[in-house]
């Protein structure tokens, strides 16, 4: 059983128990909820009465899919927000739409993702859409489709390689005049929100997701004072958007 360090590495084998687990003499024991492990109520609550208006979009790599996707996407938001409200960071998150596009997912030709490049992409069309800077579009992928496990790798001009990545996201953008955005790297019906997490906080201002500091805290805390109060779109009807 893993030790509390890596902190990561032990709660990814605990997101699929959804238990968190304590040494007592020579056995383990369960002790609630996975998320009771990261809940951290010692920051006063932030990013009260902010909503988060969440446009989900899904490529290619998903053609075939028979599931709801608008309800799984709910439901996956659902899980985020509760993990963001368990350590105090109380935004509410309304998912108003989730559609498929053909034309943002840029891929290298071994069909890996090209990260920066889709990123650029879904932040070029989330801008020409002119929404509320509360939007943030997110742009769901499992590179290689069902039977590969390809990845995500952003590659900068200047050089430097990020490789086998499950998300890349703006940063710091979210209630600003910059589109806020994410490319995530998600199986569908796994219901593993971690890199959904991740990208949100990234979004936020904050530079870690489990092991939050008091700078994070501060930047985060600057972000939500910049957002309008107890608003939110209303919810699109799929057929009204235009596929891209």
């Amino acid at each position: 059983m893993c030790e509390l360090l890596p902190i990561l590495s032990c709660l990814v084998l605990m997101t699929s128990a959804k238990a968190a687990w304590y040494e007592k003499g020579n056995s383990y024991h369960t002790r609630g909820e996975w998320w009771e492990f990261v809940k951290n109520n010692s920051w006063p609550p932030l990013g009260e009465n902010i909503t988060l208006d969440a446009y989900v979009y899904y490529d290619e790599t998903y053609y075939g899919i028979l599931h709801d996707t608008t309800e799984y996407s709910k439901n996956l938001f659902k899980e985020a927000q509760e993990y963001l409200h368990n350590r105090s960071i109380m935004v509410n998150i309304t998912t108003l739409q989730t559609v498929q596009v053909t034309n943002l997912s840029v891929y290298f030709e071994n069909r890996t993702l090209d990260g920066r490049h889709t990123l650029e992409n879904l932040t070029n069309h989330g801008r020409s859409l002119k929404r509320a800077n509360n939007s943030v579009y997110f742009l769901f992928v499992w590179p290689g489709g069902s039977d590969m496990n390809k990845s995500i790798d952003i590659l900068h001009d200047n050089g430097s390689h990020y490789l086998n990545v499950s998300e890349v996201s703006t940063k710091n953008t979210f209630c600003t005049n910059n589109t806020s955005a994410a490319v995530i790297r998600h199986r569908h019906t796994s219901s593993n929100y971690w890199s959904t997490v991740k990208a949100l906080l990234d979004i936020f201002g904050s530079q870690h997701f489990i092991a939050i500091t008091s700078k994070d805290w501060d930047n985060m805390n600057k972000t939500f004072s910049k957002c309008p109060l107890h608003t939110t779109a209303k919810e699109e009807a799929i057929g009204d958007i235009p596929v891209c």
